[in-house]
């Protein structure tokens, strides 16, 4: 799946907040309204998909639906289903492996 180059700055960047040792960046856009996530904790489940999908909501007191998933990895099995529940395409810089 490709993303434009300016789309792996704005991930890279995001990606950067996180404190994990593998640090993944998630950036939603839907039609003009875009929101960011990054993975916070491994161990508590805080994945950056979630993140971007709970300030989406919080900044535009919308659900979102429909749109576009961006991240630094491809989702794992658990953002996979999230992302297939509210509807979303999923677009991503590297493949995941499975192991984080």
């Amino acid at each position: 799946m490709g993303c434009s180059k300016f789309i792996k700055i704005i991930l890279n960047r995001v990606s950067r907040k996180s404190p994990e040792k593998f640090k993944v960046g998630a950036l939603y856009i839907q039609g003009w309204r875009w929101s960011t996530g990054f993975n916070t904790s491994r161990r508590y489940g805080s994945h950056a998909e979630d993140m971007a999908i709970r300030r989406f909501k919080d900044k535009y007191g919308v659900e979102p639906k429909g749109g576009t998933m961006y991240c630094t990895l491809s989702p794992c099995t658990v953002c996979t289903k999230t992302l297939e529940r509210h509807n979303m395409v999923s677009k991503y810089k590297l493949k995941y492996n499975g192991k984080l």
